[in-house]
């Protein structure tokens, strides 16, 4: 399956950013409208989120579907974090 150029310039920019770069977020583009699903740590975390899309190029409108997990939300989904890499 071929991502869409503008999907991945969304998947970047919220890569590239320190506060949704650990975030699960599910990107959708459907004719430029963005949408977001996933779950974050914080509102602060999900504006954040909307706002960095919104200022990628050629966005034509965010839908803003994050959830925050609550530390002991038990039926939100587990994330498992990043592994950094072993050094010999």
């Amino acid at each position: 399956m071929v991502t869409h150029p503008l999907t991945q310039e969304v998947e970047k920019a919220l890569e590239r950013d320190e506060r949704t770069a650990d975030a699960a977020i599910q990107v959708t583009n459907e004719q430029g409208v963005i949408t977001l699903r996933g779950y974050v740590e914080s509102e602060e975390v999900r504006d954040a989120a909307g706002a960095i899309v919104e200022d990628v190029p050629d966005v034509v409108e965010v839908i803003n579907d994050l959830s925050i997990q609550e530390e002991d939300d038990e039926n939100a989904p587990f994330v498992v974090p990043p592994v950094p890499p072993t050094q010999p």
